[in-house]
Formats: C-alpha cells, sequence, structure tokens
C-alpha cells in the first residue's frame, strides 16, 4: 500500500484509479465493504484501488467544539489497518484545513480529483456530502462526472445482521454506553486501546491487585466508565477498569489493567488492550474490604 502526500506531481503509475473518500474514521465492516467493491471495480479498469481521506478529521476545523474524543482511531492506527488487511492499493492522505473547509464542491472535484489525481471512477457513499456547506453529494458527483469524463458508482448503506447500518457515529454512541459487544461486532474486531505503561499510585497494587496503567489518548474516543473484560496482546486474559477510581480522590481518568496469572514487568512497555464486554459501571465504596471484594467477584467474571 503506498501512502501519497504530496499530490502536486502524481506519476502515470498513480493516475488514473479507482477512488473513494470520506472520514473512513475506525475502517468497520461496512468500510470495509466499501473497500471491497472499489476494488472489484478497479479490476474492471485494470487500474489500482484508492482511498483520499484527511487529516485531521474535517470537525475539527468545522465545529471544533465537537472534535474532543471523538476518533475512534488515530492516523497511525487507520493507515496500519488499511495495510495489515490489504484493503486498498493507495492512500491519498489530504491536509484538511479552512481553506479546504471552503473550497466549493466542484472546485474540489474539478482541483484535486480530476486535475491532480485524474481519477478514472468515483465510488461514493449514498449519503456522503462535501464541500463549503456540504453541497456536494451523489446527484452533483453524477453531474460531475459526465462534465470531467469520469464513471461513478453510488455505493448503497451496508447493513449487520440485524439490519443496522453500519456507521462510525454509531460504533462511537455504542462505546461511550459500554456496549463493547456490539460496537465489535459493527468493527469486525476487538475495540482496542494501545500505549505505554506508565507508573501509578500503586494502589491497585497493594488490594492485591496489579495494574499495567495506561494514559487516554488525547482526541481518541473513551469508553464508559466501568470494568471490563479485556484481552491484552491478544493472548493474556485480563479485567480493565477506566475512570477516576472515586473511592480516592483526585484522580484522571486511566486504564487500569490486572493481568491474570502475569507477573512480568511492564514499566515504559508498549501493551495492546482490547475490550471483550462491559461487567458493572465504575462507582464510589464505602471501604477499602468493600472494594476489594468487588475486585474479587469482577475477576471471577472476567476469568472465564
Amino acid at each position: 500500500m503506498q501512502i501519497i502526500r504530496n499530490f502536486q506531481n502524481i506519476n502515470k503509475e498513480l493516475s488514473g484509479t479507482v477512488l473513494t473518500l470520506g472520514n473512513f474514521d475506525g475502517i468497520h465492516l461496512g468500510h470495509q465493504t466499501i473497500l471491497n467493491d472499489i476494488k472489484e471495480i478497479a479490476k474492471s479498469y485494470n487500474a489500482k484501488s484508492a482511498l483520499l481521506t484527511f487529516e485531521p478529521h474535517p470537525i475539527k476545523i468545522i465545529k471544533p467544539e465537537r472534535a474532543i474524543d471523538i476518533r475512534l482511531q488515530s492516523l497511525e492506527g487507520k493507515l496500519r489497518f488499511l495495510r495489515k488487511e490489504n484493503l486498498v492499493d493507495v492512500v491519498f492522505l489530504v491536509g484538511f484545513n479552512q481553506k479546504l473547509a471552503d473550497l466549493k464542491a466542484e472546485d474540489f472535484v474539478k482541483t484535486i480529483l480530476v486535475d491532480q489525481l485524474k481519477i478514472k471512477h468515483l465510488a461514493i457513499g449514498y449519503d456522503f456530502a462535501f464541500g463549503k456547506n456540504r453541497e456536494g453529494n451523489i446527484e452533483l458527483l453524477e453531474i460531475l462526472s459526465r462534465k470531467y469524463s469520469f464513471g461513478i458508482t453510488k455505493i448503497e448503506a451496508k447493513n449487520d445482521v440485524s439490519n443496522q447500518i453500519y456507521s462510525s457515529s454509531k460504533i462511537r454512541e455504542l462505546i461511550k454506553s459500554g456496549e463493547i459487544k456490539l460496537a465489535n461486532l459493527m468493527l469486525g474486531r476487538l475495540y482496542r486501546i494501545s500505549g505505554v505503561v506508565v507508573s501509578g499510585q500503586k494502589i491497585a497494587r497493594n488490594l492485591g491487585f496489579p495494574t499495567a496503567n495506561l494514559i487516554p489518548k488525547a482526541n481518541l474516543i473513551k469508553p464508559k466508565y466501568g470494568v471490563y473484560k479485556a484481552l491484552v496482546d491478544r493472548q493474556y486474559k485480563a479485567i480493565v477498569n477506566f475512570g477516576i477510581r472515586p473511592t480516592f480522590k483526585n484522580n484522571k481518568p486511566l486504564f487500569e489493567v490486572h493481568i491474570f496469572e502475569f507477573n512480568q514487568d511492564l514499566y515504559g512497555k508498549k501493551i495492546t488492550v482490547e475490550l471483550l464486554d462491559f461487567i458493572r459501571e465504575e462507582r464510589r465504596f464505602d471501604s477499602i474490604e468493600e472494594l476489594q471484594n468487588q475486585i474479587k467477584i469482577d475477576c471471577q467474571i472476567a476469568n472465564v
């Protein structure tokens, strides 16, 4: 997979792609189906399949007040997953800024898609909107495809087995409400958190349940405060508490990961934690003994 950031001098090998565009945050099963669709279309053109995506997320520029803790994946995570799953041949990475936000839809198509990328075919979701005031839609693109001589395919909504439309927004809602199992089904994989283990206050260790602590990453979505069944580095069963530990005072949100039957030193090492299921909400306990007893119950539920 090639990643292209500079569109000024696109060579012949990278021009004439079959392209889709969008944020593709999370690359859920709906996104994966779209990318598989454009691969099939690309074969008919003997061309490369391509994704044009934006960084930062456009909402950070357009509605910055809504941009806090919104992303399902970092850019690095998105690109890593696209490459690992071989979902697309080329990623065109567009730096999103106010100038681009103010660009009219036809100007975006003419300047970037036609003049710079020289696309052969555009495959776009049924509800995708772009350009200033979101004036660009599938109807306009069908007109522009005739004007600028590129093919166009409208991709209908992709639904899961319960007829729910795959949606990054829906997955965010599920994660925020603790419905991790449903979020995982829509993602087509386990929702994960990764980071470098940091030293904590040793509270959990003193309770008899040592933890590897991860600081939540800025701008990435945060799950509901609570206790989760989890898997660490895809092999170790674990239990995770995410929250502010209300039994103790003045705490910032933290992921506390207790790995079962594990005694290695993880400080300074990067780990990946995949959430499997929600066990209970975080709450304040009246005594340390009550908290210890509840953790034992939580561990019994998680370690099955």
